[in-house]
C-alpha cells in the first residue's frame, strides 16, 4: 500500500466538504484552522509538485514544507534537518523564493 501524505489544507478541505461531521472531526477542523497558512482554495498539488521539482525532495517533505510555510533559511533548515536532509544553499534559496512568491 502506497502512503499518500496530505497537507493541512487537504485535511481542511476533506473535513469541510462533509455534510455531517462527528465531534472528533469538528474538533480536528477547529484545530487545523489555526494552522492553515495559505488560502484553502490554493492548488496544493501544483505547489507540492513545484517544490519537488525545484528541490528533488520527497512528497512527505514537500507536504511538511507546505504546512509550515517557512520564510527564513533557519526555519526551512530546521524542517529539512528533521528528515536528515541538508541540500546546498541554492536549493534552500530556490524553495524559499518559491514559497515567498505564493
Amino acid at each position: 500500500m502506497k502512503i499518500k501524505y496530505i497537507t493541512n489544507i487537504e485535511v481542511y478541505r476533506n473535513l469541510t466538504s462533509r455534510e455531517e461531521r462527528s465531534d472528533i472531526e469538528n474538533a480536528e477542523l477547529s484545530y487545523i484552522e489555526n494552522f492553515i497558512k495559505i488560502n484553502p482554495s490554493t492548488d496544493i498539488e501544483s505547489i507540492r509538485n513545484n517544490i519537488i521539482k525545484i528541490s528533488n525532495l520527497s512528497d512527505e517533505v514537500a507536504s511538511k514544507i507546505i504546512d509550515i510555510m517557512p520564510m527564513t533559511k533557519e526555519e526551512l533548515t530546521a524542517i529539512l534537518s528533521s528528515y536528515n536532509i541538508m541540500p546546498d544553499d541554492n536549493v534552500i534559496e530556490s524553495i524559499l523564493d518559491y514559497i515567498k512568491g505564493l
